[in-house]
């Protein structure tokens, strides 16, 4: 029944590398995307089976907003980008966590480690669950995905979840940040149908970048 949630904070923001320790980087919490800034999928992100996302509001009551043909995916701005819900211009749920699911914690680093407890329902499951979510940076490590080669944090969690107080489990997921990218760029776990890789990613093209002809 469960997941793993993705991810893909899709926070293309425009800070880079805050820091380096002795013993790896530091990245800071990023600035907030800008409008326009996309990013393309292989498949799906948050199982939702969607691959392009444009932001179209950077920051709006809290939220980042971004796109996808009819479908609206909200991001926790004070909450480190965590992902919110899926829903449609309609106003129907695909996917909803409450507050958020804590799938980031800035700064990030070898070492840190984070929890956090949500309730999450998805269409794709056709389910409503608890789940308490543990997570730790393992290392800072190459990883190729579709969109390139990136040094990126390996992200360990386990995510113990209940449901109708019979069914229960705990899913594992490793997930890749990659500060050149802003971003989660690679997310693997025990249900494929949560999986994602980032494709490519882009920023709006600036009104200077072709100046007209004098």
């Amino acid at each position: 029944m469960k997941h793993s949630v993705h991810l893909g904070t899709l926070c293309l923001a425009l800070l880079s590398m805050s820091c380096w320790a002795d013993d790896g980087p530091r990245f800071e919490k990023p600035e907030v995307a800008p409008v326009g800034g996309f990013i393309e999928v292989v498949d799906r992100v948050m199982s939702v089976p969607c691959k392009r996302w444009e932001v179209t509001e950077p920051n709006t009551d809290g939220m980042m907003i971004t796109q996808c043909k009819n479908m609206f995916m909200h991001f926790s701005v004070d909450n480190d980008f965590n992902p919110i819900k899926v829903v449609t211009a309609e106003g129907k749920l695909i996917v909803d966590y409450k507050p958020y699911y804590p799938l980031l914690a800035f700064p990030l680093e070898v070492g840190k480690k984070w929890s956090g407890k949500y309730t999450g329902f998805a269409t794709s499951e056709d389910a409503k669950w608890d789940g308490s979510v543990s997570c730790e940076v393992k290392a800072f490590e190459k990883v190729k995905v579709v969109a390139g080669e990136f040094d990126a944090f390996r992200i360990e969690c386990l995510d113990n979840w209940s449901a109708m107080f019979f069914f229960s489990g705990t899913i594992h997921t490793t997930r890749w940040y990659a500060p050149e990218a802003k971003m989660m760029i690679k997310d693997v776990g025990d249900n494929s149908k949560w999986d994602m890789e980032l494709a490519s990613i882009g920023l709006p093209a600036s009104p200077l970048a072709n100046p007209p002809a004098r």
